[in-house]
């Protein structure tokens, strides 16, 4: 039952993914910020200075400690952080 459960919210899910033309998760766990962001377990430090000096936003859900991390201000600070390069 529990499966089922899961497998109708994850299609609803998607449909409204579609229909609303969304192509990527607004709120992404550590590793995936840190896969986007070029880091590994050697520099995950660098990911907490981003939230630290508000170059990336982050929230805490409260009732059971998560972290994830905003995948917009992630591709804004990559984008501002190419245009340095460039």
């Amino acid at each position: 039952m529990k499966d089922m459960t899961w497998d109708v919210i994850e299609a609803i899910v998607k449909r409204i993914k579609r229909e609303h033309n969304i192509t990527y998760d607004k709120w992404i766990a550590p590793n995936d910020a840190m896969k986007y962001l070029g880091l590994d377990n050697y520099t995950r430090d660098e990911l907490r200075a981003y939230c630290d000096t508000n170059k990336i936003n982050y929230t805490v859900i409260e009732h059971n400690g998560i972290v994830l991390y905003d995948m917009d201000s992630i591709l804004d600070f990559l984008k501002i952080s190419s245009a340095g390069h460039g």
